[in-house]
This record gives structure tokens, sequence and C-alpha cells, in this order.
């Protein structure tokens, strides 16, 4: 194990090879200024002050990565050199003080082979796998990028949310809230955001095979809705209505509409 007993202070690169040994390197004060890469089985890292660049991550296991300083980003150019890849669960948690601060995991060559949590500002993550969402908060926006399909666990986006599932599934395990608009890009695939509790505040526009969009609080926003299938839309909390009359706006659903809504439905383009 790569392990620490008092705090390190790094101004270049960091470079951490622990075979199949854990490196925990989680004392608040650390200062790593330049890009940490690291490989092993568990890894935690933490780091205090000006925020994190990760560089190649690879472990076995599970990766945590803490910062009280400012974002937490990946190094660029982005490479499959410099990616992340896991092969358990993963936590990511970026503050700057009193606030939360950025989390930047955009290179296309990461794989998370776990879930995913998340806290942080604005917040961006790719995965060229399948992209697994434990609980996320969010205080900006949220943009989350799979291929093979995106699931949501928990989630609280406090901005936008933009979801690309790379022609696979849109799902959820745990409710959604979004207070800023909600952009879904499912492709071919479905998207099933059904949890009965989910609370979508901005206009939501989704694209995919068949959809199936549930809110339960203070009605729901329809911005520009296009299913190859079927597209099923429920509202506890109030009306189903649309962004405009444009067009841009319209709703195509090939196989059949279904709106429920537990007030009105106010729709122009179906």
């Amino acid at each position: 194990a790569i392990m620490q007993s008092g705090p390190l202070m790094v101004t270049g690169t960091s470079a951490l090879n622990a075979g199949t040994g854990d490196i925990t390197l989680d004392n608040a004060i650390n200062n790593f200024v330049g890009a940490v890469s690291s490989t092993g089985a568990n890894v935690s890292l933490t780091d205090g002050t000006g925020g994190l660049v990760l560089g190649a991550t690879n472990t076995t296991g599970t990766l945590s990565v803490t910062s009280t300083g400012g974002a937490i980003a990946q190094a660029t150019p982005y490479t499959s050199g410099n990616a992340i890849t896991t092969g358990g669960a993963a936590s990511f948690a970026a503050t700057s003080g009193a606030n939360t601060a950025d989390i930047t995991l955009a290179n296309p060559d990461n794989s998370f082979g776990g879930t995913v949590a998340l806290s942080g500002k604005d917040v961006s993550i790719v995965d060229k796998t399948a992209l697994t969402l434990g609980a996320v908060t969010t205080t900006g926006n949220l943009n989350a990028t799979g291929t093979g399909g995106v699931s949501f666990g928990a989630t609280s986006v406090g901005g936008a949310l933009s979801a690309t599932s790379g022609n696979g599934a849109i799902t959820q395990t745990g409710a959604l809230t979004v207070i800023g608009t909600s952009a879904l890009n499912a492709g071919t695939g479905d998207i099933t955001l059904n949890d009965a509790t989910n609370n979508f505040v901005g206009a939501v526009s989704s694209s995919g095979a068949n959809v199936s969009l549930t809110d339960g609080t203070g009605g729901l926003v329809l911005g520009a809705t296009s299913a190859t299938g079927t597209l099923s839309v429920t509202s506890t909390g109030g009306a189903i209505t649309q962004v405009t009359q444009n067009q841009s706006d319209a709703i195509t659903a090939v196989g059949g509409a279904t709106l429920t809504a537990s007030n009105e439905i106010g729709r122009a383009h179906v």
C-alpha cells in the first residue's frame, strides 16, 4: 500500500503505482499542484488547495477523489493514456471553501466499472461504456454522457441537465430533481424516467425510441419531444404544457402518445 502519516505537498506531477495494493492519500491538507496519476486496487486521493488534476488513473477496485480547495479535472489533451478506468465504484466531491466547485471528467476514453457518485457545482462526466450514476448533487449543471446507456441514481441538479446515451437506454434507480431545463437524447434507445417523485422544474426535451416521463411536483413542461415509438407523459402534480407553440418545440410520437395529468393538458403539436 501507499499511505501517509503527514501532509504531502508536490509542486510537480505525481505518479503513484501500488500494483495490487491500495493507495490512501487522504490528508485534508495535501496539495498536489501537478497532475496525479495512480494505479492500484482501491485508490483514495484528497487535495486541500487549488483543486486536483487527475492524470492516468487505474483501479481494480474503488476510486475516491476529494478536493476541498477547488475543481476536479482531468489532464489535457484528452487521450486514452490519461483516462480514468475503475473496476468498482467511484466518488468525486469538489468544494472551494463554503462553495461547491466544478467537476470535469470529460475524457472520452474514461471507463467507469461501477456506480459513480458526484457532488459539485457544474459537473460533466463521460464514459466510453454505459454510465451508471449513484447519488449526484450539483448546484449548477449536470452533463452526463455514456455509450450504451445512462442510468441515474438519486439526483439533484441545481441547473440544467443534459444526458446523452449513445443509443442506449436512459433510465433511473432514484428520483430526479432538476431545477433547470432537461435535454435527454437516447438516439435509438428508450427513455424511461417514471419515478413518481421526479420533479422537472424546467422544460424537458427528449429524443428516443419509446419515451416515458413522470413528474410528481408542480406539473411538467415539454420542450422538443421526439419518439420513434410510443410517448407516455404523466404528471401527478399539475398541468402538462409545452414551452411554446413553435414547430421546433413540437411533439412527434410515431407510435402514439398517452398524456395523463392531475390538472390539465395544454398541447399544440401532437
